[in-house]
């Protein structure tokens, strides 16, 4: 390779030939077609001049660019295939996207439905405590009235025991009193029975 650049360095001002009057691995029948015959001709006799080692060089240069556009060719195809490799993965993971965006959907459909269902259980929950608040406060206020009516009942029985025990009293004193009257009365009419 190095020889060949320098011969080129070297000899930069010689003429290449055509594509025609070179073997270079190309089909010269299609390419023969579509030339003139007399260009053709001025063509070759204008190259018949050249050396061996020119056309030896001229070989080379051809190898080395068709190997250059062999490799070329491979790194496209590799790079082709990387890039289907690419598109592959990018469409999996779109696909385990899609996958995880519905099912975030649906566990935020999930938690929705969860989050009225607990909405509703504790304003029920509110509604029940509220009207247990209510019956135990009106509760307290029937014990309340009740405690206060059986005190007011506790002191008329005992103002009713006390006028019961005033009678009582009453009634013992006066019968006290009648009897120490009969006694008396008794004891006055034997003593003047005799004196008759």
């Amino acid at each position: 390779m190095s020889s060949v650049c320098q011969y080129f360095g070297n000899n930069a001002t010689r003429t290449i030939p055509s594509s025609n009057c070179i073997d270079n691995g190309v089909d010269n029948k299609k390419l023969e077609k579509n030339v003139d015959p007399q260009i053709k001709e001025t063509e070759c006799s204008s190259t018949k001049s050249i050396s061996a080692t020119e056309l030896a060089a001229a070989r080379a240069e051809i190898w080395v660019l068709s190997k250059n556009l062999t490799d070329a060719q491979i790194s496209i195809e590799n790079l082709e295939s990387f890039l289907k490799c690419i598109i592959d993965k990018q469409s999996e993971l779109l696909s385990e996207l899609y996958a995880l965006k519905r099912i975030n959907s649906e566990l935020q459909e999930e938690s929705r439905m969860q989050h009225d269902y607990h909405s509703v259980e504790r304003n029920s929950i509110k509604s029940e405590l509220r009207n247990i608040k209510t019956l135990l406060s009106s509760r307290a206020a029937l014990l309340e009235e009740a405690r206060m009516k059986n005190g007011e009942l506790q002191n008329a029985v005992q103002d009713a025991n006390e006028k019961i025990y005033v009678i009582n009293m009453k009634f013992l004193k006066l019968k006290s009193t009648r009897s120490r009257q009969c006694s008396e009365r008794s004891g006055s009419i034997p003593s003047s029975e005799p004196s008759q």
